[in-house]
């Protein structure tokens, strides 16, 4: 598989056998197993969506992606938080865990019923921004829970895709960074160059890199940035850049965040004056 390193699940298994208690290592070994099963599942999203014949078909194969991760909700939730010898710090990567996939599995369900009247290339968009979102939230699941057994573990040891992953948060706070600085100065100066500017930042950034963001904030940066481009005066736009920068802000911060830039020193970005 693509977005798996040949051993991932010897180092799965080798993790799950270092666990002293018989029924947590049990539980955690289905747990691993069926993320595992969700990724390749997901594997095979991406290769149907190559083809434009079996495109129509592919709300159900998001269906049973569906059905397999609600399975595994309901096992964590009755079963593995459940299981005897199990830490708190673990039950609660394991709540996380199933919080995080039962989250996005609604988008899953958004995409299998809404698609009727949609054309090919719509429905293209939207089934691989939600093969993306599924990819990273079942990697993600995979790579905390290991690390709640062996810390030192990091993504770029199960999965070689995560490499990938890093490269492009890497570049996606520096194109933040640039937004940043543009809409602090076009609120500074609030003359018509550095509006200019702040409007062809946006564009670009929209066209370029926004898809570097985890789906879920699309639709909020798409909300803001339609404002300030669709500002006809300055009063409908100076309010909104203050707000847009405190965004940006909070977005970097979430950015930061992942696990993939842990332990990597970012360097900073700068826009002309």
């Amino acid at each position: 598989m693509e977005n798996k390193v040949p051993d991932v699940s010897a180092k799965l298994g080798a993790i799950v056998e270092s666990i002293d208690s018989p029924s947590l290592r049990g539980v955690m070994s289905d747990v691993f197993t069926s993320l595992i099963d969700l990724l390749e599942h997901v594997d095979l999203l991406e290769v149907c969506l190559r083809a434009d014949d079996t495109l129509p078909k592919m709300h159900h194969m998001f269906k049973f992606i569906n059905q397999n991760g609600q399975t595994l909700v309901s096992y964590i939730d009755t079963k593995a938080k459940s299981a005897s010898g199990i830490p708190k710090d673990l039950c609660d990567l394991l709540d996380g865990t199933s919080f995080a996939i039962q989250h996005e599995l609604q988008r899953i369900i958004i995409i299998s019923d809404s698609y009727a009247d949609e054309s090919d290339e719509q429905l293209r968009s939207k089934c691989l921004r939600a093969y993306g979102l599924l990819r990273n939230c079942f990697q993600q699941c995979v790579v905390c829970l290991a690390m709640g057994f062996r810390p030192s573990i990091n993504g770029a040891e199960l999965f070689a895709d995560f490499t990938l992953l890093r490269e492009q948060s890497v570049v996606l706070v520096e194109a933040l960074t640039i937004l940043i600085q543009q809409s602090d100065r076009a609120e500074s100066l609030r003359n018509l160059d550095s509006y200019f500017a702040l409007s062809e930042g946006l564009k670009m950034f929209k066209q370029g890199y926004m898809h570097y963001l985890i789906y879920r904030d699309w639709a909020e940066f798409d909300t803001f940035s339609d404002k300030i481009l669709e500002a006809r005066t300055e009063f409908d736009l100076w309010p909104l850049l203050g707000q847009f920068v405190r965004y940006l802000e909070t977005l970097m911060g979430h950015v930061q965040m992942r696990e993939v830039l842990q332990n990597h020193t970012l360097q900073p970005a700068l826009v002309e004056q």
